[in-house]
């Protein structure tokens, strides 16, 4: 069986409307660039309420321009996913179940390659021979069929929209991820119900977002290397995804 595939962090949202729990603060996913609490002072972020909390972690975000996200999860066979978000441009390296894929998205176009496929087929050339497609790049602009599966995720501004939660909030309390104290905050994430963990020392940056959905499918997603430049440049001789979408009609 054929498995459809996006190309974007946001695609886990078709998992479920709903999740349930709230993962635990305890993998040992390093967190990169956070400071050692001995030189880092505690901040007041687990005195405010949920929704202070969350616009904090946005905006100190916000400012820092750029971060590394990994994303794990154990949905179509297994998913694994590192972007490289800034400002306009953004990169991503995805491997769900045998598919091997890269995204880079530079302003309003989004090019991808495909290299590897197992049988499986990259949902933006449905209905298109992967033999014509793979090792190639392809490029997505505004219009096109799947642009918006392939280029949401990909920049810091689509990275932080869906960090934003939505419905009800609350408050998970404090917690220690690696080490680093970290106050979460239950809401709705990526389409279903998730927390997202905080830095509670230093700059209130997003440390991880975590997501259980009622499919049984565990989502966790670690933010790191916060304001390091990212540089993605546009591939040469992309071809068209509207070229070969119209020669496979």
């Amino acid at each position: 069986m054929q498995h459809r595939v996006r190309a974007a962090a946001v695609v886990l949202s078709a998992l479920a409307a709903v999740a349930a729990g709230c993962g635990a603060g305890t993998a040992a996913t390093p967190l990169g660039t956070v400071p050692p609490l001995s030189t880092t002072q505690p901040s007041k972020l687990a005195g405010l309420g949920a929704r202070a909390i969350v616009a904090s972690a946005l905006r100190a975000a916000k400012r820092q321009g750029s971060a590394h996200v990994h994303l794990e999860s154990d949905a179509g066979g297994g998913y694994v996913q590192d972007d490289e978000a800034g400002p306009g441009v953004g990169s991503q390296e995805i491997r769900v179940s045998s598919l091997r894929m890269t995204v880079r998205v530079v302003g309003t176009t989004a090019y991808v390659k495909v290299t590897h496929t197992g049988g499986e087929f990259f949902v933006g050339m449905a209905g298109v021979a992967p033999s014509r497609y793979v090792n190639q790049w392809i490029a997505y602009r505004p219009g096109d069929k799947a642009y918006r599966a392939v280029a949401s995720g990909g920049t810091m501004a689509s990275m932080l929209s869906y960090m934003e939660p939505k419905g009800r909030l609350s408050k998970a309390g404090t917690s220690v991820i690696d080490g680093h104290p970290v106050v979460g905050v239950w809401g709705g994430y990526l389409g279903s119900r998730g927390c997202l963990y905080v830095s509670a020392v230093g700059k209130p940056l997003p440390v991880r977002l975590t997501v259980t959905t009622v499919g049984g499918s565990d989502v966790t997603i670690t933010f790191d290397r916060w304001g390091e430049k990212v540089v993605v440049t546009a591939p040469t001789r992309a071809i068209p995804a509207a070229t070969l979408l119209r020669s496979a009609g």
